[in-house]
């Protein structure tokens, strides 16, 4: 029999099978061939109404002194946001180095927030009334946050930019207690100032994954070293860090982007652009925990 006859025919049983049963259903071939032609659909969009939000809301800190002779880092650029598994609302903001990452709170669903100092500073709550005022931080610079499934919560900033401190390294700071800061052990801030273990970096982001682990990615700046993608993981949440391991070695990366990982499978995600190829994105996975990748 002819194939097409064949299919006209099986699909005028099938319609009618269906209908028999109470019910009628399109049925409709799909592309099976590369050369097919594409499916084209409209995107239905709902009333602007339905994408409303909430008037803006200023998030407030302390006012910080001002000491004579010394440069007043005071910006609170580049903003990240993290929710955890309750609801809780994370939030930061750099100054730029040395002047720290300033950190925010909400436990009722963003309807107010709560300032609770800079994670990367020289103290815990640096910068809280009734603490001294941090100049000094150990951070300040591109900021990534995420939170664990145990709890742990992770705050990465660059450190130096030839500001002060070593040249630009990372610094990872780990609170225990949803960034309260406590005064029991291990409640405060816990600061690994250099965290990365490769001089001159940029755009370092992480991912946690399970109670303890998490993931940093970075690239390094231009300069005299090969620029390239750099990976390391901490497991004991951020404490100490994997030699680093570069991963793509590009030698003229364009831009290197966030990093994530499956909660389901483990599997850690990356992409980058490299230069020369600004039209083309280049995918990293990792189905070992970072021990090996490959480039799609």
């Amino acid at each position: 029999m002819n194939p097409k006859l064949r299919f006209f025919i099986s699909t005028i049983l099938a319609i009618a099978a269906t209908a028999m049963i109470g019910g009628l259903f399109f049925l409709k071939p799909q592309p099976v061939s590369a050369g097919s032609a594409v499916e084209t659909r409209t995107a239905i969009y709902a009333p602007s109404a339905a994408f409303a939000f909430s008037a803006s809301q200023v998030l407030v800190r302390p006012p910080i002194p001002v000491t004579p002779g010394v440069t007043l880092f005071d910006q609170d650029l580049e903003p990240e946001i993290k929710v955890d598994l309750f609801g809780n609302i994370y939030l930061t903001a750099i100054h730029g180095t040395p002047g720290g990452v300033d950190f925010w709170k909400s436990i009722d669903n963003g309807t107010s927030f709560v300032y609770l100092g800079e994670p990367d500073g020289a103290q815990d709550k640096c910068g809280v009334v009734g603490t001294p005022v941090c100049f000094g931080a150990a951070g300040g610079g591109d900021d990534s946050i995420d939170v664990s499934n145990g709890g742990y919560l992770y705050v990465s900033s660059l450190f130096g930019n030839g500001v002060a401190g070593p040249a630009t390294s990372i610094t990872m700071s780990t609170s225990i207690d949803g960034g309260t800061g406590g005064v029991a052990p291990g409640q405060a801030w816990q600061v690994n100032p250099v965290a990365n273990g490769v001089p001159i970096n940029d755009r370092q982001w992480i991912a946690a994954y399970g109670p303890q682990t998490v993931y940093m990615t970075f690239d390094q700046a231009g300069g005299p070293v090969n620029t390239g993608i750099w990976f390391t993981k901490s497991t004991d949440a951020g404490k100490t860090f994997s030699a680093p391991a570069m991963i793509a070695a590009n030698g003229t990366l364009s831009r290197e982007n966030n990093v994530a990982v499956d909660q389901y499978n483990g599997n850690i995600y990356t992409t980058f652009t490299a230069g020369g190829s600004p039209n083309q994105i280049n995918l990293l996975r990792s189905t070992d925990g970072g021990s090996t990748w490959t480039t799609n």
